[in-house]
C-alpha cells in the first residue's frame, strides 16, 4: 500500500490542522503558500490537504487548475474512504470570486486538472499503438491515486469516495516494489478494501474525469490488471468519464533452459486494459467511453535447453492473454449496470507462443518437445483474450444490463502458436514433437459473457473482430448464464472463427432461449475465410441454445432457433454517425424494412431507443434506432446580401435545429445564434450536437421559421434543418437529415468558384472600346459569365451572344435566360441584329465601370462533345473588329435539380494547351 507520513508532510499537516480544525473543505492551489484552509489560504501540496482530510475523519479536496505530481517520496496520492477529491475550479480561485465558491461553478473541461505520475513530463506515446511507452515511464509514481476502503469514523462509512473533475495520467504501476498480487495493478486508480472490512460498506464514484494514458504493471507471477483502473471489493459508479489510452501488464516470457533442461512457461496477460472491477456488490457505468485500451500480452514459453549429453529440453508452454480490452468485471454479485456508454478501438491480449524445444547432438538422442500455445476454450472454461470491448465473467448479479450502448472496432486477443519440436544432429537421433495449440482466438470481439445472465437493450455493436468465434458478441453456456436482447444491432462484425454476429460456446445441448433476440437486426456480419453473409457467418452455435425472433436477418443457420416472423431481407443501414443522444448509432436509410416494421414482437417493443428518442407507438421500427418524420420543405424568401427568411415544416419531435454554412470554406461562417462556432468535437451549446467545422447553428427552438442575419454578399449557402427531441441533441448534418437546400445571397451571383485558367488577361482586345476579360463562374445549378464594361465609357450597348450550332440547339430562345445589370435581374430584351449561327442572349446598357453578369438558368447539354461559345461585343464595331471571348463549359450532369460536377470554363484561344485540365 501507499508509504505515509514522511516528515515533511507531517509539518504541514500539523500547520494545516492548526489551522482549522473544524475544517470539512480543504483548498489546493498549484502555487499555494498557505494552510488549505480557503482559496486565499490555499496549499500547493495536495497530499497534505487530504491527510488534513482523513485526520478529521472525513470530508473535500478543493483542487485548482494546474498540474499535480505525488512527492518524491510518495509513490502515488494516497487516500481513504473518508476523503473525495473535487478538480476543475480556475486557477485563479480567489475567496471573492463567484466562479469558485461552489462545486456547481467547476468547469474541468476549461480547468484542466491534471494529477500525473509523469514526474518528468517525459511520457512518450507510441505513434501505432497510442500507448505510453514503457521505457518513457521508468522514473513514474507507480499509480497517479490510491485509495483504500477503511479508515474514518463508523459515521463516514457508506459515504461516496469521490474522485470529481480531473485527468489521470501517467501511473506505471510497474515501479511498484511491492509483492503482493495487486500491487502490479491499477496504474491510474487502484482502490482496495483493507482491514478485512466488509466490502459494501464502501462505494467509489468517479464522475467527469479523464483517465489516460497508465499502465498497469509486468509482474513476474500475473501481468496487472486494470491499466486505468482497478477496483477491488468496493462497489464502484463511473459517470461522465472518458477511460483511454491505458494498458493492463503483459505477462512475463518464460526463461529458457539450461542444457538439457525445459523452458519456463510464459504468464498470463492482466485483465482490464481500461478497467477491471472484481468482487464488488455493484458496478455502475453511465455515459462512458472507452477508447484504445489494451489487455495484456500472455507470456511466450522459454525454449528447452540444448544438450551434447542426452535429449533436448521441452519447451515451455505459452501464457493466456488478458481479456476485456476495455472493461472487465468479475465476481460481481448484486447489480451490474452499463448505460449510454460506449467502446471503441480496444483490445483484447493475444495469448502467449509455446517455445521451441532444444535440440540434441548425441546418438539417439531426442529433440525436446515444443511447448503449446495458449489460446481460449471457452467449452472447457478456459478463457483467454476474450471481449475486446467488455468481458463479464463468473458474475451472479442481476440485473446485469446493457442499455443504450455502442461498441465499434474492438477486437479480441489471438491465440498462441505452438513451438517446434527440437532438432537431432547426428544419425540415430530422433526429432522432437511439435507443441500443439491448446485453444483458439478469443471470443467475442466487442463482448464476452461467461457464467453470467445478462440483458442487453437498444445496444448497436458493429464493426469488431474476433479471432476466435463471435466476431462482434462471444457468449459461454456453461452454467447459468444466458442473454436476453432487445432493440439491438449487430452489424458488419468479422471473425476468424464462426459466428461473425454471434456465437455461443457451450459443452452440452442447452435449450433454445439461453440467447435470445428480438425485435433486432443482424446483417453483413461474416467469417474471414468466406467474407460473405453464407450460412453461420452471422450467427453460430454448436449446440442449440440461440433463438432469433421478430428481426431481420441475411438466413436461418441450422444450429439456431429462427421464428417465422423474421424478415431476410436487407436493413439499408447508414454508417456510425451522431444522430442525437451520447453514442453514434446506424440510421436506416429510407426505404429500409427496419422502418416500421409490421413484423415486431409487442411485448418486447421497448419505449425508447438508443439516443432517448420515443419510438413510434403504431409500428416501431427494428434494431436499435428509430427513425421519425424528419423536418421537411424548407424554403428562403427575403433573401438579400445580409439577409434571409428561412421557413420550414418541423418534424414528429417538435425542436428543429437549423444549421447554415458557406459553400465556400473560405467565406465567412454565419454567426450562430448563441455566439458559438460548433466544431468536431460536439461542442453543446444552444444549437445542440453538430460533428462538421462549416456549420453554424442559427436557431434550435420549436419555431418553423428564422431570421438569418450578417450573411456576406456574393456568397452562397447550404441550409439545413435538423428535427430533434430536444435542442440539446441534433442529428448529424451529413447523414441523417434529407432537406438540404442551396440558396444564393441576393446583391450579386455566389463567387466565383473558378476562371479561367490563365486569370483571363486583357488580352485580344483592341481599341479605346473593347471589353474587359470576361470570367466564368461555376455554380450550382447554374453557370454565369461576368465582364468588365469598358473603364472608357462611350455610352454604348454590350451584346451577349451564344453559339448555338456549338451546341446542337438550334432553337435556343431567350426564354429561362436572365441578365443582372449590376442593379437587378431581368429578361434580355428581344432584340435581333445576331451573327449568322448565334443566338443573342443580352442587350446591356454599357455601365462606364463596375459589373454586368448574366447567368444561364438553364439545364447544359448533356454531351461531353459539346461546348457553348459566349461573345460579348461593341455593336459600334464591325462584326470583324468586335472583342469575344469563347469559353469552353464543360457539360455537367444533372440529378435531382443539382450537378454532379462543376462546371470548367475554358477560354478558347487557350483550348488546346488546356485540353487535359478542361477533361480533367
Amino acid at each position: 500500500m501507499c508509504p505515509r507520513r514522511h516528515l515533511p508532510l507531517l509539518v504541514v499537516l500539523a500547520t494545516l490542522l492548526t489551522a482549522s480544525a473544524q475544517a470539512q473543505v480543504f483548498y489546493v492551489k498549484m502555487d499555494g503558500t498557505g494552510s488549505g484552509t480557503s482559496w486565499d489560504d490555499a496549499t500547493g501540496n495536495l497530499q497534505a490537504a487530504i491527510d488534513a482530510v482523513e485526520a478529521l475523519n472525513g470530508g473535500d479536496v478543493w483542487v485548482a487548475a494546474g498540474i499535480y505530481v505525488p512527492d518524491p517520496g510518495n509513490n502515488s496520492f494516497c487516500l481513504d474512504s473518508s476523503v473525495s477529491l473535487y478538480g476543475g475550479f480556475p486557477a485563479s480561485a480567489t475567496n471573492a470570486a463567484t466562479d469558485s465558491d461552489e462545486l456547481a461553478d467547476r468547469r474541468p473541461k476549461e480547468n484542466l486538472t491534471i494529477l500525473s505520475g509523469d514526474r518528468n513530463s517525459d511520457d512518450v506515446v507510441d505513434g501505432v499503438t497510442e500507448l505510453p511507452t514503457l521505457a518513457s515511464m521508468q522514473d513514474n509514481a507507480a499509480r497517479v491515486l490510491d485509495i483504500s476502503g477503511a479508515g474514518g469514523q463508523a459515521s463516514t462509512r457508506g459515504r461516496d469516495t469521490v474522485i470529481d473533475g480531473f485527468t489521470i495520467e501517467g501511473g506505471n504501476a510497474d515501479n511498484d516494489p511491492g509483492v503482493e498480487w495487486d500491487d502490479q495493478s491499477g496504474g491510474g486508480i487502484r482502490a482496495t478494501i483493507v482491514g478485512g472490512e466488509y466490502r459494501a460498506t464502501y462505494r467509489l464514484a468517479i464522475r467527469n474525469c479523464e483517465i489516460a494514458r497508465n499502465r498497469a504493471g509486468n509482474h513476474v507471477y500475473a501481468g496487472g490488471d486494470g491499466g486505468g483502473i482497478y477496483v477491488d471489493g468496493m462497489d464502484v459508479l463511473v459517470e461522465d468519464s472518458t477511460i483511454a489510452q491505458n494498458a493492463a501488464g503483459d505477462g512475463p516470457d518464460g526463461a529458457d533452459g539450461d542444457a538439457g533442461e525445459p523452458g519456463s512457461n510464459g504468464v498470463s496477460g492482466g485483465d482490464g486494459g481500461g478497467m477491471i472491477a472484481n468482487y464488488c456488490d455493484t458496478v455502475t457505468i453511465d455515459h462512458v467511453r472507452f477508447d484504445r485500451n489494451v489487455a495484456g500480452n500472455g507470456g511466450s514459453g522459454g525454449d528447452g535447453g540444448d544438450s551434447n549429453t542426452g535429449d533436448g529440453g521441452r519447451g515451455g508452454d505459452g501464457a493466456h492473454g488478458g481479456s476485456g480490452g476495455g472493461l472487465y468485471l468479475g465476481g460481481i454479485s448484486t447489480s451490474i449496470t452499463i448505460m449510454d456508454s460506449g467502446f471503441s478501438r480496444n483490445q483484447a491480449g493475444p495469448a502467449g507462443e509455446g517455445g521451441d524445444g532444444g535440440d540434441t547432438s548425441i546418438d539417439g538422442g531426442t529433440g525436446g518437445d515444443g511447448g503449446n500455445g495458449k489460446g481460449s476454450d471457452v467449452a472447457n472454461y478456459t478463457v483467454s483474450g476474450c471481449g475486446g470491448g467488455l468481458a463479464i465473467v463468473d458474475c451472479y448479479a442481476e440485473p446485469t444490463l446493457i442499455t443504450s450502448s455502442t461498441f465499434m472496432e474492438n477486437a479480441s486477443g489471438e491465440a498462441g502458436q505452438a513451438g517446434l519440436g527440437g532438432y537431432f544432429a547426428v544419425a540415430g537421433g530422433y526429432p522432437g514433437l511439435p507443441g500443439t495449440s491448446s485453444g483458439g482466438g478469443g471470443e467475442g470481439g466487442a463482448i464476452f459473457l461467461f457464467d453470467v445472465q445478462v440483458t442487453m437493450q437498444n445496444t448497436t455493436v458493429a464493426m469488431n473482430k474476433a479471432a476466435g468465434n463471435g466476431g462482434g458478441i462471444g457468449v459461454g453456456l456453461l452454467g447459468s448464464g444466458g442473454l436476453s436482447a432487445t432493440h439491438t444491432t449487430v452489424f458488419g462484425n468479422t471473425t476468424d472463427g464462426q459466428g461473425g454476429g454471434l456465437s455461443a460456446s457451450a459443452s452440452y445441448s442447452h435449450p433454445p432461449e439461453e440467447v435470445s433476440f428480438y425485435n433486432s437486426v443482424f446483417w453483413a456480419n461474416s467469417t474471414l475465410a468466406t467474407s460473405t453473409g453464407a450460412l453461420d457467418s452471422d450467427i453460430y452455435s454448436l449446440y442449440s441454445g440461440i433463438a432469433i425472433a421478430n428481426s431481420i436477418l441475411p438466413n436461418a443457420p441450422a444450429t439456431v432457433m429462427v421464428d417465422g416472423s423474421c424478415v431476410f431481407v436487407d436493413p439499408q443501414l447508414k454508417a456510425f454517425s451522431a444522430n442525437g443522444g451520447p453514442t453514434p448509432t446506424m440510421a436506416p436509410n429510407p426505404g429500409s424494412p427496419a422502418i416500421d416494421a409490421t413484423f415486431l414482437a409487442a411485448a418486447k417493443i421497448l419505449a425508447t431507443d438508443q439516443r432517448g428518442f420515443p419510438r413510434d407507438d403504431s409500428f416501431p421500427d427494428a434494431g436499435a434506432f428509430e427513425l421519425r418524420g424528419q423536418a421537411s420543405g424548407v424554403t428562403m424568401t427575403a433573401v438579400t446580401g445580409t439577409t434571409a427568411i428561412a421557413t420550414w415544416t418541423p418534424g414528429v419531435w417538435g425542436h428543429s435545429v437549423v444549421f447554415v454554412r458557406p459553400d465556400d470554406p473560405g467565406d465567412p461562417k454565419p454567426v450562430p445564434s448563441d455566439g458559438i462556432i460548433y466544431n468536431h468535437d460536439g461542442h453543446l451549446g444552444n444549437g445542440g450536437y453538430i460533428t462538421s467545422t462549416p456549420w453554424s447553428c442559427v436557431y434550435a427552438g420549436t419555431d418553423a421559421s428564422v431570421a438569418i442575419t450578417d450573411l456576406t454578399g456574393r456568397t452562397k449557402y447550404t441550409i439545413m434543418v435538423c428535427d430533434t427531441l430536444t435542442p440539446d441533441y441534433v442529428h448529424n448534418t451529413e447523414d441523417a437529415t434529407d432537406n438540404p437546400l442551396v440558396f444564393e445571397t441576393a446583391t450579386a451571383l455566389a463567387k466565383a468558384t473558378l476562371v479561367s485558367p490563365v486569370h483571363c488577361p486583357d488580352e485580344g482586345a483592341t481599341g479605346p472600346d473593347g471589353d474587359n476579360p470576361i470570367h466564368g463562374h461555376s455554380l450550382i445549378p447554374e453557370p454565369a459569365f461576368v465582364w468588365d464594361p469598358p473603364a472608357n465609357s462611350d455610352g454604348a450597348e454590350a451584346q451577349v451572344w451564344l453559339d448555338g450550332t456549338k451546341i446542337g440547339d438550334t432553337a435556343i430562345d431567350p426564354i429561362g435566360f436572365r441578365c443582372f445589370d449590376g442593379t437587378a435581374w431581368t429578361d434580355f430584351p428581344a432584340v435581333g441584329g445576331m451573327p449568322s449561327g448565334t443566338q443573342r442572349l443580352a442587350f446591356l446598357r454599357d455601365q462606364g465601370g463596375g459589373e454586368a453578369e448574366v447567368i444561364v438558368q438553364r439545364a447544359m447539354p448533356a454531351s461531353e462533345r459539346e461546348w457553348w461559345v459566349v461573345t460579348i461585343a461593341n455593336p459600334q464595331r464591325s462584326t470583324s473588329e468586335s472583342d469575344h471571348w469563347r469559353f469552353l463549359v464543360k457539360p455537367v450532369t444533372w440529378e435531382d435539380g443539382r450537378p454532379v460536377a462543376g462546371i470548367t470554363l475554358v477560354r478558347k484561344a487557350q483550348m488546346d494547351q488546356l485540353r487535359d485540365e478542361t477533361n480533367a
